[in-house]
This record gives structure tokens, sequence and C-alpha cells, in this order.
């Protein structure tokens, strides 16, 4: 994975370990699951060919998805995740105000995971054939997706941010 620096300088998975309280954000299928188990040091194993399993939990045992998992930071989970979906209107659209919402409601930094058009519709296409022929549970959501509304957005509110690059 590389590293793009806004507004705050991370270079490497040891400076996102740092974070005290950090947020994943993101289309589905742009690298947040892969990138959630390089951070906690925890092996992939995969579901469906190119499809994560999430293998990432807190105390409770529940997966770190914000708004129904957990609604906060520990210190042995400092960074955790919001769904795509996240209290989205259009069913699996992102509303990428919420997500703003909740940033700065804790105070947090907004790990943005980026992929490429191209790419995030070849992952896309991935879990639809995916879905039918292994079963694999997968939302088919956020395509296309602005990068562009969201750096918008999110400079226009003053949120701390910095992107990561998840094309592998």
């Amino acid at each position: 994975m590389s590293f793009q620096k806004k507004k705050i300088n991370l270079s490497t998975i040891e400076d996102i370990k740092k974070i005290k309280n950090g947020i994943l954000i993101g289309p589905g299928a742009s690298g947040k699951t892969r990138l959630l188990h390089e951070i906690y040091d925890i092996e992939i194993e995969y579901k469906a060919p190119e499809i994560i399993k999430n293998k990432v939990y807190n105390e409770q045992g529940k997966s770190l998805k914000y708004g129904k998992n957990v609604f906060g930071f520990t210190k042995k989970h400092p960074i955790i995740y919001i769904a795509p979906n996240y209290k989205s209107k259009d069913g699996y659209k992102p509303n990428i105000d919420e997500w703003l919402r909740v940033l700065k409601k804790k105070n947090a930094i907004g790990i943005i995971c980026y992929i490429k058009p191209h790419t995030h519709k070849s992952r896309l296409k991935n879990r639809v054939i995916n879905k039918r022929n292994n079963n694999a549970r997968q939302h088919l959501d956020n395509y296309p997706f602005s990068y562009q509304n969201l750096f918008y957005k999110l400079d226009q509110n003053d949120v701390n941010y910095y992107i990561i690059s998840s094309e592998q």
C-alpha cells in the first residue's frame, strides 16, 4: 500500500498504528477490511476468491463497525471503520454527510481507503461473480463513487484526514 499525505503526515502502517482515534472510510471493496487486518496484524482469510473474511473483532467479539457494533475507540482498537452505507437514505449509497458527522463528533482522523475507478469496478464485478458462484454474502454497493466529492466535503468541514491507496 502507498500513502498520500493530506493534512496529516503519515507514511507507513506503523504511523497509522499510532493514531488514537481513526476511522476508515471508503466505498465497498475499497480495502478497508484488508487495512484493518494489516493494522491489527491478523492473518487474512478469504470467504471467496479475492473477498476477504473479516476476522478483526473487539473485546466483545464484534466487528469494528461503527454504529452497529462499536461507538468509540479503545486502547486495543483505536482504528475502526464505517460501513459504506452507514445511515444511507438510498440503500447502499454512501451518506458522506453522516461520515463527516461521525468524524467530527468522535474527533477522529479520517483514513480514506482510495481505489481507482477501474479497479473498484473490477472488484465489484468479482463480488457479483462470487455472490453467484460461491454464495458469498456481499453487498453490491457504491458504484460509481465520487472521491472528489468526499475530499471536497472533508476540506469544507475542516476534517483531518489522509489518503491511503489500496491498489493491490
